[in-house]
C-alpha cells in the first residue's frame, strides 16, 4: 500500500520536531541554572508615617455668658484683633449696680454699729434705760391694780348671781311639793306610802303602773329634798344644789306625764270628774315645767357670767404677764447700757459686718460676669452678638483664636504608632499651595487615649511648625510625612529577599554559581521596601532577589 506524499512529509516533520525536543532537554540539564541577584549596597534608609493633617490654632475658645441678661454693647466684630482682659460683650449693669449701691450702704450701717458697740455706754443712753426701766414698773403696777380690780368686780357680779339661788331652789321646792302632793293627791289612795293606787280604772295600764311607780319615787324624791333645802355657803355647792334640784324635777315632769296619760283614759269614773282630773294635772305639770326653766335659766346664767369672768380676768392676766415681760426687757436693756458691750456682741457684729462683705462681693462677681473678655491676645472669629438682645448662659457668642503660631494636628493609626517619638522631625505639603511648599515641622505631643476614625482606633499628633507657619492659614489640609527612624550609609538589601524560618532572618546568596542559605540580623525597615543589615553579608554581595 502507498502512502500519499502529504503523509510523508507529515511523518518526517514530527520526526525532526520530537528530535529537536529531545536535543534541547538534554542540553537543558547538563547547562547551570540562572538566578535574578541584587547586590548588598551602602544607602541612607528612612521609615515614614505619611497622613492628612489640619492647620490648628494654637488657643481658641468660645466665649458665652454665666448668666443671663440684656446686651449693651458689642465691642468688637469679626477679626478684631484683641488684647488678653479686652472687654468683647457687655450686659446691661444697672439693676447690678443698684444692688451693689445697697450692698455697700448696708455694710457701712453695720460698721457704724460695730463703732457703736466699740465706743462704749453713753450717759444718754443710761438715762434713757433707766426711763424705760421706770415707765415699765410704773406700767406693770396699773396693770396689777387694773387686774385686782377685775377680780373684784367679776367675783361680786358672780355673787349677785349666786344670791338667787336659795329664793329659786325654794320656790322651786315649794311649787313641786304642791303640784305632786296637793294637786295630784285626790287621784291617788295611800299616796304617801309605798303602795299609792290610783283611785279609777284606765285603758293604758301601763300609764297606770308607771304612774303609780312615779308617784311613790316622787315622793322620796320630796322628802329628801326637803332635807336638803337648809343653809347652803360655797358657789361649789350652790352649783350641785342647783343640778340635783334639775334632776328631781325631771322625775317629777316624767311622773305627771305618765300620769295625764292615765287620765285622759280614765273608764270607770264620771266625765267631769275626768275634766277635774285633767286640769288638775296639767296644772301641775305647768307648775313644775316653770320651776324646772327658773332653775335651769339660772344656772346657765351662772355659767355664762363664769365664762365672761374668766375671760376677762385671763385677759387681765395676759396684761399683766406682758408688763412684766417688758419690765424684764427693759431691766435689760439698763444693764447693757451701764456694761456695754460684749465680746460677744463684738464678735457677732463682725461677723454680720463680714456676712454684707460678702453680699457685696457676690454682686461685684456678677458685675464681672456681664462682660465678656478676651482670655488672651488674639484675633476674633465668630461675633453672634446683637445689641439689645438677651444673651442666654452657656449660649457661645464669640470665638477666639490665638495670635501664638498654629501647629498641625494629625491621627495616627495604632500600626504606626510604636516607633512614633516625641521630637520626630516630619514635612507637611498643603493642597493649598501644592509640591512647592514644604514646611519642616516637628511632633509635640501624642494623646494617651485612642478616638475611632471610620472604624480604625487613632492616636492624635501635634505638630509644631519650625519654620513658615506664618505662611498657613486655620483650617488647611496639610499632607504630613512624619520620619520615625533614620539610619545613613548602612548596608541594605530589599525586603522580599528575607525569609523567616522559626524566627531567624535568612537570605540566598549566589557563590560559585549555586544559591546558599544565610542568616543575616536586620535593622531599620526603609519605607521604599528595602531592610537596614547589620551582619551576615559584605557590600557586593549577590542577593537572590526573590527569596524561597
Amino acid at each position: 500500500m502507498r502512502f500519499p506524499r502529504f503523509r510523508w512529509i507529515l511523518l518526517l516533520t514530527c520526526v525532526l520536531v520530537g528530535g529537536g525536543i529531545a536535543a534541547f532537554v538534554v542540553r537543558s540539564r547538563n547547562a547551570a541554572p540562572t538566578y535574578a541577584t541584587v547586590p548588598v549596597t551602602r544607602r541612607d534608609l528612612a521609615r515614614e508615617v505619611v497622613v492628612t493633617g489640619t492647620v490648628k490654632p494654637a488657643a481658641e475658645v468660645a466665649l458665652a455668658f454665666e448668666g443671663t441678661g440684656r446686651i449693651a454693647e458689642a465691642r468688637v466684630a469679626v477679626g478684631s484683633l484683641v488684647t488678653a482682659g479686652q472687654p468683647l460683650l457687655i450686659l446691661s449693669e444697672l439693676d447690678l449696680r443698684a444692688r451693689l449701691a445697697q450692698r455697700r450702704a448696708a455694710v457701712a450701717g453695720e460698721r457704724a454699729a460695730l463703732a457703736e458697740l466699740r465706743r462704749g455706754p453713753r450717759s444718754e443712753d443710761v438715762r434713757a434705760a433707766e426711763a424705760e426701766v421706770e415707765n415699765a414698773r410704773r406700767a406693770l403696777a396699773d396693770a396689777q391694780i387694773s387686774r385686782s380690780s377685775v377680780d373684784r368686780k367679776v367675783g361680786a357680779e358672780l355673787a349677785d348671781r349666786y344670791e338667787d339661788v336659795p329664793n329659786i331652789l325654794r320656790n322651786a321646792y315649794t311649787t313641786a311639793d304642791d303640784a305632786i302632793r296637793k294637786q295630784t293627791d285626790v287621784l291617788f289612795l295611800n299616796d304617801a306610802t309605798q303602795n299609792p293606787k290610783l283611785t279609777f280604772r284606765t285603758a293604758e295600764p301601763q300609764a297606770a303602773i308607771d304612774a303609780e311607780q312615779g308617784r311613790r319615787a316622787t315622793e322620796g324624791e320630796l322628802t329628801v329634798w326637803a332635807s336638803k333645802l337648809a343653809p347652803m355657803n360655797g358657789f361649789a355647792v350652790w352649783d350641785g344644789a342647783l343640778l340635783d334640784a334639775m334632776r328631781r324635777l325631771d322625775v317629777m315632769s316624767a311622773f305627771l306625764d305618765r300620769l295625764i296619760v292615765a287620765v285622759n283614759h280614765a273608764t270607770d269614773i264620771a266625765p267631769t270628774t275626768i275634766a277635774t282630773y285633767q286640769a288638775s294635772v296639767n296644772s301641775a305639770r305647768a307648775n313644775v315645767n316653770t320651776v324646772r326653766s327658773n332653775v335651769d335659766d339660772l344656772r346657765q346664767a351662772i355659767v355664762t357670767q363664769r365664762a365672761g369672768n374668766e375671760q376677762v380676768l385671763a385677759s387681765a392676766s395676759s396684761e399683766v404677764t406682758i408688763r412684766q415681760n417688758a419690765l424684764a426687757t427693759a431691766e435689760a436693756r439698763w444693764r447693757v447700757a451701764r456694761a456695754g458691750a460684749t465680746r460677744e456682741q463684738i464678735e457677732r457684729q463682725q461677723a454680720r459686718i463680714a456676712v454684707a462683705l460678702a453680699d457685696v462681693t457676690e454682686v461685684e462677681a456678677l458685675l464681672a460676669q456681664s462682660t465678656l473678655r478676651a482670655p488672651f491676645d488674639g484675633v476674633v472669629t465668630v461675633q453672634d452678638a446683637k445689641v439689645g438682645a438677651i444673651a442666654s448662659p452657656g449660649v457661645s457668642l464669640v470665638t477666639i483664636i490665638s495670635n501664638n503660631p498654629p501647629h498641625l494636628e494629625a491621627n495616627i493609626p495604632e500600626v504606626d504608632l510604636a516607633d512614633l517619638q516625641i521630637g520626630a522631625p516630619a514635612q507637611a505639603t498643603f493642597d493649598a499651595f501644592g509640591n512647592e511648599v514644604e514646611l519642616e515641622a516637628v511632633v509635640t505631643a501624642v494623646d494617651p487615649a485612642a478616638v475611632v476614625v471610620q472604624g480604625v482606633p487613632t492616636y492624635r499628633a501635634t505638630l509644631a511648625f519650625t519654620a513658615g507657619a506664618e505662611r498657613v492659614r486655620m483650617g488647611m489640609t496639610a499632607n504630613i510625612t512624619i520620619v520615625t527612624g533614620q539610619r545613613n550609609d548602612v548596608l541594605a538589601i530589599p525586603v522580599r529577599t528575607i525569609a523567616t524560618r522559626e524566627g531567624q532572618a535568612t537570605v540566598r546568596v549566589l557563590r560559585n554559581g549555586y544559591p546558599v542559605t544565610v542568616p543575616v540580623r536586620l535593622g531599620l525597615r526603609g519605607s521604599d521596601g528595602m531592610v537596614e543589615l547589620l551582619d551576615g553579608l559584605r557590600e557586593g554581595d549577590l542577593v537572590i532577589r526573590d527569596a524561597e
